[in-house]
């Protein structure tokens, strides 16, 4: 709903120095070294424009009269009678629209600057307003219209009819869409389509996780052992990591071997030998020597991920069999795939127990490439680079035929595609990435804000204030505000109660040398049972520019 104008608002302010864009006043409008009006050209700020003598300066305490010419943001222009044209900053939200005609009162006036006031009429109904606006732009005066542009007014974006054009046609074709979300997109620049406006209400609501896509994925394709679509995406999601390729078609072979048995082995296409990949990861010797013999478990899984596996087994073996246990640890993979053959099983058993072992195995190495990994936290660059290569990889899925597994893979690799890319265009203007990392063998969502305002993120030093958002198994959700000024830091944890408290308390020695180590002072570090939750759409996304601390730097130093 459009707020009422009221009397005696803040005063607005303009000058006399062209083009010279200037830091906001504190409720006026300024205008420096005023010898007359003329007609103006300047941007809209407090000190500003060059006027010629023609014209005799308006006195302290008198009245003048002036129509509203443009509108921009919080920029307005005014035509004053005698013509002349005066360019000027608002301080606060005022529901102006062009062509309207308004009286300021000059508050002060002397050789350096003056003083204007807008006098606006209190309690003045804003429906005529609203109506004349859409007149002049050749618009229906409909409820839903009247609706677009008083929210045009409260996000203080234009009203002429070029965005009113822009802005309305948009409102039919998402009809279900909050007219808010959708002024948010074309206010920064983001294309309107059905995925971005899913992606920013994820964000609104706190439900952007794209770790939850990525694991699906990962566990989704881990079950395509079989499907030659599998072992196509497969080489997708390998093909940086030759690694992790070899290791791949070798499980697939030591499948192909054990299925001979049963006269369903699937075939497999030879591959390429590990000296001959043009890679630039750099493949000690001994690895590639292991890779021309049998693997080791450990080399694919991680001790607890080896321990879930056995545990797995076990438990499926225990339907025909009470009295033999497997181990496999300190196995290689020939050799588990032996013991599960030599088993006096049904073969229904061994095949479900295979399956296991395989899904477990092609888990971990596609979670290994859909993941960020703690090295690629080190830089934005390594950052960058990892989403770039995971778009890629996500286009490549989603230009194969993956309609017959009932469209799982697609969609997920939609949701991981669409996030990407709505990250992208977000970050034109704010500092935000979601982080979905796999540390050791645990998944884990994150997100960093960066609280600065980007557009003034350029140049010199400053005060840069970072927000990191945390779902921990042991510790639940966590907020950690950080506070950077060169090498200085300042950390807060927040956490959901006191009992956590405590285990984060345990660890604030250990992280204070741990930043030592990397060359940062900590100047405060502690920890707060969270009161009041961190809003993305307030605390972030609405933020005013007034709110915001005023720094010139962007890049964010990531080991922090």
């Amino acid at each position: 709903m459009v707020r009422h104008p009221f009397i005696g608002g803040p005063l607005l302010k303009t000058s006399f120095l062209p083009h010279k864009l200037q830091q906001r006043s504190d409720r006026v409008m300024k205008i420096d070294n005023p010898k007359a009006y003329d007609k103006i050209n300047k941007s809209y700020s407090k000190e500003s424009a060059k006027v010629s003598d023609k014209s005799v300066l308006p006195k302290q305490g008198e009245v003048v009269k002036g129509e509203i010419v443009d509108l921009q943001h919080n920029n307005i222009k005014i035509r004053l009678t005698d013509g002349q044209i005066i360019d000027a900053k608002m301080t606060e939200a005022f529901e102006f629209f062009i062509g309207q005609k308004l009286e300021f009162l000059v508050k002060e006036s002397d050789a350096t600057q003056m003083l204007l006031k807008p006098l606006l009429e209190e309690g003045v109904a804003t429906i005529d307003k609203l109506i004349q606006i859409l007149q002049n732009a050749g618009l229906s005066t409909s409820k839903e219209n009247m609706d677009v542009v008083s929210k045009l007014i409260e996000n203080h974006m234009p009203i002429d009819k070029e965005t009113l054009l822009k802005v309305i046609p948009y409102t039919k074709q998402f009809n279900n869409t909050d007219v808010e979300q959708l002024l948010f997109l074309v206010k920064n620049n983001i294309p309107i389509t059905m995925d971005s406006i899913e992606q920013l209400t994820k964000m609104m609501n706190g439900e952007n996780k794209m770790v939850q896509s990525l694991a699906i994925l990962s566990d989704d394709l881990s079950l395509l052992f079989k499907d030659a679509l599998g072992s196509e995406i497969a080489r997708l999601l390998l093909k940086d990591n030759p690694i992790s390729n070899r290791v791949y078609d070798y499980i697939l072979n030591q499948v192909v071997s054990y299925d001979q048995a049963l006269g369903t082995a699937i075939g497999r296409n030879e591959t390429t030998p590990l000296s001959e990949v043009q890679t630039s990861i750099e493949i000690p010797q001994q690895t590639i020597q292991q890779l021309h013999k049998d693997i080791p478990l450990n080399m694919v899984l991680s001790q607890k991920e080896m321990q879930i596996l056995e545990d797995e087994l076990n438990n499926a073996l225990k339907a025909e069999i009470k009295n033999i246990k497997l181990v496999v640890e300190n196995k290689t993979i020939s050799e588990v795939f032996k013991e599960l053959k030599q088993l006096d099983i049904s073969s229904v058993l061994k095949d479900k127990m295979k399956e296991v072992l395989v899904t477990k195995m092609t888990y971990a190495l596609f979670s290994k490439e859909l993941f960020i990994n703690k090295e690629q936290l080190e830089s934005p660059e390594k950052l960058n680079q990892f989403y770039k290569n995971l778009h890629e990889k996500v286009i490549n899925i989603l230009e194969l035929d993956t309609k017959s597994q009932e469209g799982k893979i697609e969609k997920e690799a939609h949701q991981i595609k669409s996030a990407i890319e709505f990250m992208g265009e977000l970050n034109q203007k704010f500092n935000y990435v979601q982080l979905p990392m796999l540390l050791g063998d645990k998944l884990l969502h994150s997100e960093l804000y960066v609280l600065n305002d980007k557009r003034k993120l350029k140049g010199t030093k400053g005060t840069l204030t970072a927000l990191v958002r945390l779902d921990l198994i042991n510790l639940g959700h966590l907020d950690i505000y950080i506070t950077k000024a060169d090498k200085n830091v300042t950390i807060q944890f927040y956490t959901e109660n006191e009992e956590k408290n405590t285990l984060i308390e345990n660890k604030l020695f250990g992280i204070h040398n741990q930043l030592g180590k990397l060359g940062f002072k900590v100047l405060g570090i502690n920890v707060m049972k969270k009161e009041k939750d961190f809003n993305i759409t307030d605390d972030f996304l609405k933020k005013k520019d007034e709110t915001i601390h005023e720094v010139k730097r962007y890049t964010f130093d990531m080991r922090v």
